[in-house]
């Protein structure tokens, strides 16, 4: 399959029109994360060391934010997009990065 979907890439950017093919493969863009570099190194830490992340969200909706805490797991990169594996929780006691570090 990896060799196939690989194949399959590589002719469509050699732009073979689509209707000679009966599976196209196709982008919806690259994202740049370079801006996020330390949100992404914060992750990997929290990853590693099994500390949970505390967020908060702010949506065109609810403009004040929502509180999450979320126990990030793996960092998967799928489809030119990075995702993050983990569970969603409310039931941790909130403590400092600096009282993690104790």
């Amino acid at each position: 399959m990896l060799k196939l979907s690989t194949l399959l890439l590589e002719q469509d950017s050699e732009k073979i029109p689509y209707t000679n093919k009966p599976i196209v493969f196709f982008s919806k863009g690259k994202i740049d994360y370079s801006i996020h570099d330390s949100i992404i190194e914060n992750l990997l830490i929290c990853i590693n060391s099994h500390y949970f992340c505390h967020l908060h969200y702010i949506s065109d909706n609810n403009p004040n934010g929502k509180n999450h805490y979320f126990i990030p797991k793996k960092l998967i990169a799928m489809n030119n997009a990075l995702y993050v594996f983990g569970a969603s929780t409310n039931h941790i006691k909130e403590r400092t990065w600096a009282e993690q570090q104790k």
